[in-house]
């Protein structure tokens, strides 16, 4: 248990494990995505075109991947994907700063490989939305479930877990810690009733990719 007052800090590398890009690899995986959408799709096809890296898109992107289904649009796209293949950016983040004509585009790219990277693709094609089993794989890198057997330690009853005087500040936009949370505490008999957002509720700094309807969408 925390039993004095402790603040996480996160940056991109916490979820790594989790099966989420880091840095180059991140802007590697949307430029390959793109680029084989633009290749696959013609501009006739595209209000009924799924993007490779992410399957049918969810009510949540519609409004901004219609401006997808334009030439003009069209013809930016094959420019960022083009950029984006060459670039020698530290950070997809660094991209949109030096670049503001991108920027708006970029935006709309992290969101969808955060999602790729957050939700089994096969159930996505489906619109469900089920957290990728790579988050619930046992290893040594898995720092959630430790975090847990910490958050549960000295814990006898069920009410004590709301003593944990932990705060979770996040600079990253996915969601895999409040999955892995609203997962597995409840799992355990002794927390099955357990208000996993009273135990802990992280702090997203600029923000989070998560659809509305979903249970642990902030």
């Amino acid at each position: 248990m925390f039993d004095t007052r402790t603040a996480l800090v996160l940056g991109a590398g916490a979820s790594v494990p989790f099966g989420y890009p880091l840095g180059p690899k991140l802007i590697d995986n949307i430029a390959e995505g793109l680029k084989k959408a633009l290749k696959r799709s013609p501009p006739e096809t595209w209000p009924t075109a799924s993007f490779d890296f992410i399957g049918n898109l969810y009510d949540i992107f519609v409004d901004y991947v219609n401006m997808f289904w334009e030439q003009p649009m069209r013809d930016r796209l094959q420019k960022v994907a083009a950029y984006l293949s060459t670039a020698s950016h530290a950070s997809i983040d660094d991209v949109a700063r030096t670049n503001p004509s991108m920027r708006r585009i970029i935006k709309i790219l992290v969101a969808l490989e955060i999602a790729r990277a957050s939700y089994e693709r096969e159930e996505f094609r489906k619109n469900k939305l089920k957290p990728s089993r790579v988050l619930f794989r046992r290893s040594d890198e898995n720092w959630y479930a430790r975090l847990i057997s910490k958050l549960t330690e000295d814990c006898h009853e069920p009410e004590d877990i709301y003593s944990n005087a932990l705060s979770v500040i996040t600079f990253n936009y996915d969601m895999s810690l409040e999955h892995y949370l609203h997962d597995k505490l409840p799992a355990s008999e002794l927390f099955r009733k357990v208000e996993v957002d009273r135990v802990c509720r992280p702090l997203h700094i600029h923000g989070d990719v998560a659809p509305k309807c979903h249970p642990v969408a902030t």
